[in-house]
Formats: C-alpha cells, sequence, structure tokens
C-alpha cells in the first residue's frame, strides 16, 4: 500500500511539474496593464493570479507530510484511512476576493469521535445458577465522545512580485471542545449482588455510569505573515506565521457513580477537577501553515 501510494504522489508530482513546464514558463509570462493594477497571464492569455471576486479552497497540507514522514517510523501506527491521520489538525481554508489584491477568508475545523467499546464480563445470575457454566457471559460497554469546533474569520492583504505574493494581516477565532464517557453495565445492582462483577472495576460497589472530561471553549486573535507561490495558474502553495493572543477557558470536570444504598439504586455526582484557564501570547503554530489552494 504505500509503494503505491508513494507511486501515485510521485506521478501526481511529476504531472504537476510536466503541466507547469508545458502550460506557463516564467521567461512568458506577461503582464496586461489595465484600470485597476497590472494581471499577470501565461502564454495562453489566462490569468495567473487571483482577481477581484474569486473564490478559493484550501487544504492543509501538514497531516499529508506528517503521513510520508512517517513511513520511517516503525510504530506501526501510520494509517491514511483512519482518524488520526486528519486529527485535529486539519482545516478548511476559505477565501473570498474583494479585490485583486485583497480577501476575507474563513478557516474551519470540525471533528467528532464516537467510539464504542465492548467487553465481555462473567454473568453474576447465570454463574449463580450454574457455577460451572464457562460461557455464562455479558457485556459492560463504554461509549466515549469527542468535538472540537474551530472557526476563524480574517482579512488578508497582497503584495505581488511576478507569481510570489505575499500576504498579512488579522485573524480573529473561536473554539469549542468537550470529551465524555458513558458506561453501561450487564450485572445490575440488586439486593442479593450488591457488588456486581464488571469488566471496569472488577467486583465493585460504586461504579461511574458518565464522565465529562476535558471541556470548554477559547478565543484569540493574532497578526499572520506569509508567502504564496502560483505554480500553476490560480493555484499555489502557501505557508504562513502568526503572532498573536489566545485564552482557553477550561471548564469544570465531573463523573456520576451509581451504587446500592440497601433498597435501590441510588446515582451521585462526583467532582473531580475546578475550571481552569489558559492565556497565551506569542508566536503561534497557525491553523493553516502549509496549504494547496485552488481558486475559481
Amino acid at each position: 500500500m504505500k509503494k503505491i501510494l508513494v507511486s501515485l504522489i510521485s506521478l501526481f508530482v511529476l504531472s504537476v511539474s510536466g503541466f507547469s513546464q508545458e502550460d506557463v514558463t516564467v521567461t512568458n509570462d506577461v503582464q496586461v496593464v489595465n484600470e485597476n493594477q497590472p494581471t499577470l497571464l501565461n502564454k495562453k492569455g489566462e490569468a495567473i493570479l487571483p482577481q477581484s471576486g474569486d473564490i478559493a479552497i484550501g487544504i492543509d497540507l501538514v497531516p499529508f507530510m506528517n503521513y510520508l514522514g512517517n513511513f520511517a517510523s516503525s510504530s506501526g501506527t501510520n494509517s491514511f484511512n483512519g482518524n488520526d491521520f486528519l486529527g485535529d489538525s486539519q482545516s478548511l481554508l476559505l477565501k473570498y476576493f474583494l479585490a485583486d489584491d485583497a480577501a476575507l477568508r474563513v478557516i474551519f475545523r470540525a471533528q467528532n469521535t464516537n467510539t464504542t467499546n465492548t467487553y465481555y464480563v462473567q454473568n453474576d445470575a447465570a454463574i449463580y445458577a450454574n457455577p460451572l457454566d464457562i460461557n455464562a457471559k455479558t457485556t459492560d460497554q463504554d461509549l466515549y465522545k469527542s468535538s472540537n469546533y474551530a472557526l476563524g474569520l480574517g482579512y488578508e492583504k497582497h503584495r505581488v512580485k511576478g507569481r510570489l505574493v505575499g500576504i498579512y494581516g488579522a485573524d480573529v477565532a473561536f473554539s469549542i471542545f468537550e470529551t465524555t464517557d458513558t458506561y453501561s453495565y450487564g450485572n445490575p445492582f440488586s439486593d442479593i449482588n450488591t457488588t456486581p462483577t464488571t469488566y471496569f472495576y472488577g467486583n465493585a460497589s460504586r461504579r461511574t455510569i458518565s464522565s465529562l472530561g476535558s471541556n470548554g471553549m477559547g478565543f484569540g486573535g493574532d497578526l499572520f505573515l506569509g508567502v504564496e507561490y502560483f505554480f500553476m495558474p490560480n493555484i499555489c502553495l502557501g505557508s504562513e506565521l502568526s503572532w498573536g493572543a489566545s485564552y482557553t477557558k477550561y471548564n469544570q470536570r465531573t463523573h456520576s457513580e451509581e451504587y446500592w444504598n440497601g433498597a435501590s439504586v441510588q446515582e451521585q455526582k462526583i467532582l473531580d477537577y475546578p475550571s481552569d484557564r489558559s492565556f497565551h501570547l506569542g508566536m503561534n503554530n497557525p491553523s493553516i501553515n502549509f496549504y494547496l489552494l485552488f481558486h475559481f
């Protein structure tokens, strides 16, 4: 699979290089002066750079670069189709050009994970009826949920030097995140089984039925500076760095337990961690730090 993927990527790179050399060359680029500003054209008369009214869609290339870099890893966790491939680092970049040299932009990330883990455990009632039944089993379950949303809005300006475009501007961003675990058990509490067998706790007199993990929200703003290179008409590679401030609030973390009080099952909420806050000021690892951008 890796050899096939490497071959496909190599073919893609060679194809792009071939198209670029066949379709346009730097020596054949022409500037046509209009009433607004010079427009860079290739030898076919196609505009190389975006213009007012264009829309751009970009994808972050860092997960792809990490994937290729992990070919040499012996961990065996490198997966192109797995959730970890995209992870929380993958973002979508959208731009709308208000002018040839100015654009509004949106950076968006959304990730949801639902994982159900099911385990066999001894069926206490069946074992009580027949202690020799080795297949007397029931199931315990853990449902894990995780969500992470982030939205950035910004304005950018361009400085053009041939096919090389300098970009600068400012962004504001907002994020929200949450993780939860919900547990279900095959062996219920009862007056004759006050410590039912569970996969997670053995023979427990108390057991967790739900847990609220890391959750909260954050916001911030930054100034960014970067470059884009248009190797084909309306297709570019770009990279940027940013400096700014961000604030994150982590909400209180809790979990709920159930137990037998001698007559019925009772639930109790337990406080785990108080709320926390963090503030960052300085250079950031931007959401989109190496990207491929298509303009329409």
